[in-house]
């Protein structure tokens, strides 16, 4: 029989048969949508260089031919080279920073304070002008900065095309609600005003003092935390104030999470500090939702529509969040900042290693029984249809090994690990086999790969025996 491959990651209040596990892996599913016909390794990261080590690095942005970061209090100008100049420094060392351009400068909110850097006369500065009301959040559209005050409902907007300047007049309320202002972003042409409980959505009619004006729509979605936001499928998505994963539909937000990650989000006692960003390969656009208290990194696939986790080996032990904090697109590479250790990466699905450190990836099949009668089923034997002939010409991945466990509880408990070859280099037709795996009502296996090679799993297949008895 075949079995099932899982399409992602679902794990809900109580373990039942709807449960899943998706570990570093993530589906292809057929032209109609709906079966998986693979299972593919999560990217590997590479060293790419360090601006400043042992911080964290909180966001990055590209104009012209530089890489801008900022990486702990400093903010930096990197080049393609990855040789990083200091070019200024932040009031605070810690927490998401928007940055943004309007061609001619960097524009940077660290959630307080708004900051400018103009690479033509090679100045940083904080943007001190006595009429400036501070900056939870700053952006760019048509010509104008626009700031949010802090614990307000207050945007202003900057004298146009000087980032710097500002008058105390040219400002409006946010005022259909009684929220307070989380974060202001241009996004499709229009201004995002997003609230902790709701959204409201501005464009540009040229009035005299504040230009941007409100459409009728009111989106009663806030925003979760100021890094909670990023566009991807030529849209927007968003964690809602209720911890769901919104796309924008036409001012409609669409929900994307489902019951398992509903009940996984529902659980983090901090979401605050909660980013967000998205990246495109080789035809799969994802959006990496990280909650970094909770040391848990959520990918939603936006091509199946399904969920995965990402995680990275902790210097202390075990698995928690990805080690990305934040993204750029940069020559051509998918460049992510470090979240502890001041390092940029480049993700690469050719790379197998976080940085040298082992990736644990791991998935279960569906659940094997038979559902008309809960009979006993003798397992016989079990093959997982790994690409065969990727091990490595030397080291660890030379002899690459899959290791087998299962559970006949639910997924309560996993038992019983067996290993089986995934075939060394060149070994093409390699099969990985199981055998006497012993008798269950309701089994579910799990797989775990942690050697440094490619992983693509191209089905499972079981050859099972069914009674006429419960299992004794």
């Amino acid at each position: 029989m075949k079995i099932p491959l899982s399409t992602g990651h679902y794990t809900g209040r109580s373990k039942n048969l709807n449960s899943t596990l998706m570990q570093n892996m993530f589906a292809q599913l057929d032209r109609s949508g709906k079966s998986v016909i693979s299972l593919h390794g999560t990217p590997g990261l590479t060293l790419k260089g360090t601006p400043e080590a042992d911080v964290e690095v909180r966001g990055l942005h590209v104009l012209g031919a530089y890489l801008y970061a900022a990486s702990g209090s400093n903010f930096y100008q990197i080049d393609s080279d990855f040789v990083a100049t200091d070019k200024g420094n932040l009031n605070t060392s810690s927490g998401f920073v928007d940055l943004c351009d309007d061609g001619s400068y960097v524009i940077l909110s660290d959630g307080t304070d708004g900051y400018t850097y103009k690479p033509s006369t090679d100045t940083f500065a904080q943007i001190l002008d006595a009429d400036f009301i501070g900056a939870k959040s700053m952006t760019y559209q048509d010509g104008y900065a626009i700031t949010v005050e802090v614990d307000s409902q207050r945007m202003m907007r900057s004298t146009a095309t000087d980032p710097t300047d500002y008058t105390a007049t040219h400002l409006t309320s946010v005022s259909r609600a009684s929220d307070n202002l989380v974060r202001v972003v241009s996004s499709g042409g229009n201004l995002w005003a997003f609230g902790t409980l709701t959204t409201e959505v501005y464009h540009n009619t040229a009035a005299p003092l504040f230009p941007f004006e409100r459409y009728e729509a009111f989106l009663q979605h806030g925003l979760l935390s100021r890094g909670a936001f990023c566009e991807a499928d030529n849209s927007r998505f968003w964690l809602n104030n209720n911890r769901w994963l919104v796309r924008d539909e036409q001012f409609a937000p669409m929900k994307l999470t489902q019951d398992g990650i509903d009940y996984q989000f529902e659980s983090y006692a901090t979401v605050s500090d909660a980013v967000i960003y998205s990246f495109e390969m080789e035809g799969h656009e994802f959006v990496v939702c990280t909650f970094p208290t909770a040391d848990k990194t959520y990918v939603y696939d936006i091509s199946t529509k399904q969920w995965h986790i990402w995680s990275s080996y902790k210097s202390g032990g075990g698995w928690g969040r990805h080690r990305s904090n934040c993204y750029a697109l940069f020559n051509n590479e998918h460049i992510v900042g470090d979240f502890a250790n001041g390092k940029l990466y480049k993700l690469d699905l050719s790379v197998y290693t976080d940085n040298s450190e082992t990736i644990q990836r791991r998935f279960t099949l569906q659940n094997i029984f038979d559902g008309k009668n809960r009979y006993c089923q003798v397992h016989h034997r079990l093959e997982i249809e790994f690409e065969g002939g990727v091990g490595l010409a030397t080291g660890q991945g030379s002899d690459p090994q899959a290791m087998l466990d299962w559970s006949d509880n639910d997924g309560h408990t996993f038992l019983n690990e067996r290993w089986a070859d995934m075939g060394k280099i060149g070994e093409y037709n390699n099969r990985a086999i199981w055998d006497m795996l012993g008798m269950s009502e309701n089994r579910i296996y799990r797989c775990t790969i942690s050697d440094p090679v490619k992983t693509v799993v191209l089905g499972a297949y079981g050859e099972i025996k069914t009674l006429r008895h419960k299992c004794l």
